[in-house]
């Protein structure tokens, strides 16, 4: 049965894992890179440079320009965060557990979820053979959670909530067991909240014109249909903050999504019997809509977990879940691929995808977040 256990990656599982990243993370570790990167200015201006030296936020490039050169110092912050990355990288060594985390911590700083994923993967991928791997291991999921938990509530604080939903996600399904509860449960009502807030602010024209007495009636009628969808939240919400026990997450997430589904056809009934009645129509697909894409959220976060946790059968379940609403969702068809090669190798890889779902993080900040180190 699963539940809450130790994500303690044994010996033969890291193993596994560094065979399967041996084309990316290299036992060995290497020198830093001394070829030409292409990069972007913040202005948006592009140059191929390459890294001289790295102190600190400054970094010394030699600039190709037209078969000619020159050499200038200039601020990381001069560039866009995912220039800024690749310039470290190119002045980095690699190769090791050390290295890996550093440009994991930097990546994370920058807003770069991808990218800090994939370097904590590498980091993780070095582990094999050392005597110290639980110890590191566990040093790396503390800062995650650290550095996702900050995200959270910086995006929270921005009104960013596609972003403080990712982050949300990443932490309650790659470290849950970094949390309480009732820290996940915390985080989870700042995010919620927020949710509702910005649905406030997109349905206050559409309510004010329904504000009449024949759509008092309408009111009443869609009351029900409301408290199922608000059922349906709460289950989700105690499904993310009860992250860290999966059988109890994924059995609240099926709850969530038999809610959502209630919600639906009841509306759906109500919309068949007045097809002629607008506002009805309105917010019958309000509320479908709404119902959907909490939908397919629930069964993504029990997908998520579930893969953690290398119960992949069930995993495959809830992404295909997904998949039987929107066969072309971006996420889910990634997730499948994901955990057909984690099944395969036994390794933990998913659990450091960080990748952000199609559409991109909303821009933020030129110097970002500072998360961790």
């Amino acid at each position: 049965m699963l539940g809450r256990r130790s994500f303690f990656v044994c010996a033969p599982r890291i193993a596994a894992l560094a065979l399967l990243l041996c084309a990316s993370a290299p036992a060995l570790a290497q020198a830093p890179s001394k070829d030409p990167i292409a990069v972007t200015y913040e202005s948006g201006r592009s140059a191929r440079v390459r890294v001289v030296a790295l102190e600190g936020e400054r970094v010394r490039v030699e600039s190709l320009i037209l078969g000619g050169s020159i050499t200038v110092t200039k601020n990381l912050s001069d560039f866009a965060p995912g220039s800024r990355l690749r310039l470290v990288e190119s002045a980095s060594p690699t190769g090791t557990f050390e290295a890996h985390f550093a440009l994991a911590q930097r990546a994370a700083g920058w807003r770069l979820l991808e990218q800090a994923g994939r370097h904590a993967q590498l980091a993780l991928a070095t582990l094999a053979g050392r005597e110290d791997a639980t110890a590191r291991e566990m040093e790396l999921r503390v800062w995650a959670a650290d550095a996702l938990e900050a995200a959270v509530r910086r995006s929270v604080g921005a009104g960013e909530l596609a972003y403080a939903q990712h982050c949300l996600k990443l932490l309650t399904t790659r470290v849950p067991e970094q949390r309480s509860e009732a820290a996940l449960d915390e985080l989870t009502t700042l995010v919620d909240e927020l949710d509702r807030q910005l649905l406030e602010i997109r349905n206050a024209a559409r309510r004010a014109r329904a504000a009449g007495a024949q759509n008092k009636e309408l009111a009443r009628q869609l009351e029900p249909i409301r408290e199922r969808l608000a059922l349906g939240d709460r289950r989700l919400h105690e499904a993310i903050s009860s992250s860290a026990q999966t059988v109890k997450s994924a059995r609240l997430a099926q709850a969530a999504i038999d809610a959502y589904r209630a919600a639906w056809s009841s509306v759906q009934a109500l919309a068949e019997r007045a097809p002629n009645d607008a506002a009805l129509a309105e917010e019958a697909a309000e509320i479908g809509e709404n119902a959907q894409e909490r939908i397919v959220r629930a069964a993504l976060h029990a997908a998520n977990a579930l893969t953690v946790q290398s119960d992949y059968r069930a995993a495959l379940k809830w992404t295909d879940e997904v998949l039987a609403i929107e066969p072309e969702h971006r996420e889910a068809l990634d997730m499948r691929r994901t955990i057909q090669i984690a099944a395969a190798a036994a390794g933990n890889v998913w659990g450091w995808g960080w990748v952000f779902p199609p559409g991109g993080p909303p821009s933020g900040p030129a110097n970002g977040p500072t998360l961790g180190k």
